[in-house]
């Protein structure tokens, strides 16, 4: 068993299955976590996209001796809270109940991805309603922006596919090719379950107990995961549409999660559009009033990350909110951060990272996305000494590693784009880039 100062446990059970708790407690409630470490990007078959996120939704029609309504009834008389949702790198079945109610939350999540029926009358409904959700998101220009940006910096189709999958992989979709995809990827060594809230240390016992069965060697293997980063192949996307404003995406590849630069870069991000104070925001929207939203935002994963800018501007402005984001990053990296804007950076982060170890929620998510990679979270006096340790320069020297090259950086455009217009990438650098 593995402890982290007192707060965080993690141990491998004999199934292979992963158990990670804390003790801080909370107000009568449990946040309870079954993290699967399968997401999209395990789809490495182009029939298959959308096989992670079609098992997500299939778990709750059937399972064990429960049919659909009977998992209805019991997730609704245990009040609370039970959902699920599938990333690129996993899928996780939560659950927020009543200490009181946990053990038999378990119970029920266990039963659905343990024991799910996957039964053909079940895929064939929730085939359905997979496509409208999936009309529901083409609908969202935010959304179909961020997934033009991802196929913009990155050429693996594995990575950038839509989660959802395509209108065509989604009918290709199989019983028998979903239940394929079930057994190689649900095994218990490829699993995490994840506690936190009142009584966790209490259940983490009962779980234990109840998961000492070693696996069975016919169901000791599980899918191989994704060991190699994928390329960047950074270009212009452009994607015409109806709608009353252009939503942009500009980004570059950045460090993955255990990167020594990781902490730099969340600084970075975070003076230049994390906060209210940030320049992007002050610059665009205080100063000028081009636009209404506009951020970046820094995403880190086991072995790839990016940095990107977004921002909605009417297509009228669309030139001139480019080249004033432009020059707001290229002063950014001529000039570097203040010490003022780093010390308010670091206090964002570390505030934003203490409310949510405030709630059970927000630890057992952290708890699970760690212990998926068989490690306990960092502490939050850990970060805030790694964030410490971070001065200006050194985050100006990760931002001009990341954003000097025009050839690192992709871009994509959603909405309404002007016919006649020059690159869009062009309005991020300029001949004096690098003076």
């Amino acid at each position: 068993m593995r402890r982290r100062r007192g707060i965080d446990y993690l141990q491998t059970l004999p199934s292979g299955l992963r158990l990670a708790w804390d003790d801080q407690g909370s107000l009568g409630t449990m946040a309870i976590g079954l993290f699967v470490g399968v997401g999209s990007r395990a789809e490495t078959v182009a029939s298959n996209w959308g096989a992670a996120h079609f098992l997500e939704h299939l778990v709750f029609k059937g399972a064990g001796t429960l049919d659909g309504a009977a998992i209805a009834r019991a997730m609704d008389d245990l009040g609370g809270e039970i959902n699920a949702y599938t990333t690129r790198e996993h899928t996780v079945f939560y659950a927020k109940v009543l200490a009181s109610r946990a053990w038999d939350a378990w119970q029920l999540l266990r039963t659905m991805v343990f024991y799910p029926r996957l039964a053909t009358a079940d895929v064939e409904k929730e085939r359905q309603v997979i496509i409208a959700e999936r009309h529901e998101a083409l609908d969202d220009p935010e959304d179909r922006c961020e997934q033009a940006y991802m196929k913009s910096l990155y050429a693996d189709a594995d990575l950038v596919h839509d989660i959802l999958g395509t209108g065509r992989s989604i009918r290709a979709l199989s019983t028998a090719r979903l239940k394929r995809f079930y057994r190689q990827w649900y095994r218990p060594a490829g699993m995490c379950v994840a506690l936190s809230g009142q009584g966790a240390a209490a259940l983490a016992d009962r779980i234990r107990e109840q998961e000492m069965v070693p696996a069975r060697p016919e169901v000791a293997a599980v899918g191989e995961p994704v060991t190699v980063p994928p390329i960047p192949v950074p270009r212009e996307l452009l994607l015409r549409a109806d709608g009353e404003q252009v939503h942009t995406m500009v980004g570059t590849a950045a460090p993955p999660l255990d990167d020594p630069n990781y902490e730099a870069t969340q600084l970075a991000a975070t003076i230049l559009g994390g906060q209210n104070s940030s320049r992007l925001w002050q610059q665009l929207r205080e100063e000028a009033g081009l636009v209404y939203t506009v951020y970046a935002a820094y995403s880190a994963h086991s072995q790839w990350g990016d940095l990107s800018i977004y921002l909605a501007v009417h297509p009228r402005s669309l030139t001139e909110a480019l080249r004033l984001a432009g020059n707001t990053l290229r002063t950014f990296l001529t000039q570097g951060p203040s010490p003022q804007e780093i010390e308010r950076a670091r206090v964002l982060i570390t505030t934003a990272l203490a409310f949510s170890l405030e709630t059970p929620e927000g630890r057992m998510v952290r708890l699970g996305r760690w212990g998926l990679a068989n490690a306990p979270p960092p502490s939050l006096a850990d970060v805030r000494q790694r964030l410490e340790a971070v001065g200006p320069q050194d985050v100006q020297s990760v931002a001009k590693q990341l954003w000097t090259d025009p050839g690192e950086v992709a871009l994509a455009a959603v909405g309404p784009i002007p016919r006649r217009i020059a690159p869009l990438r062009s309005y991020f650098f300029s001949p004096s880039w690098e003076s």
